[in-house]
C-alpha cells in the first residue's frame, strides 16, 4: 500500500521516478521496488514524506486514500 500512495501522490507532482528517487536521495531502482509493493524503511518512508510534503502517516495508514 506504501508503495500504490507513493507513486499516486508522485505523478499527482508530476514528478519522475528519477526525480523523486534524487530528491529523497534514493536509488531510482530501490524507488521502483518501493512502488512495486517492498516495504520501505521508517527512513525512507519520512524522507519521501518530506519530499512530497506530507505527513509520513498518509503513506503508513492501512486505508485506501
Amino acid at each position: 500500500m506504501v508503495g500504490r500512495r507513493v507513486k499516486k501522490i508522485r505523478q499527482e507532482r508530476r514528478l519522475s521516478r528519477n526525480e523523486l528517487a534524487w530528491l529523497v536521495g534514493i536509488s531510482e531502482s530501490y524507488l521502483r521496488r518501493i512502488e512495486a509493493g517492498h516495504n520501505p524503511g521508517i527512513k525512507a518512508v519520512v524522507r519521501i514524506a518530506a519530499v512530497l510534503e506530507i505527513e509520513a502517516r498518509l503513506l503508513l495508514e492501512q486505508k485506501e486514500m
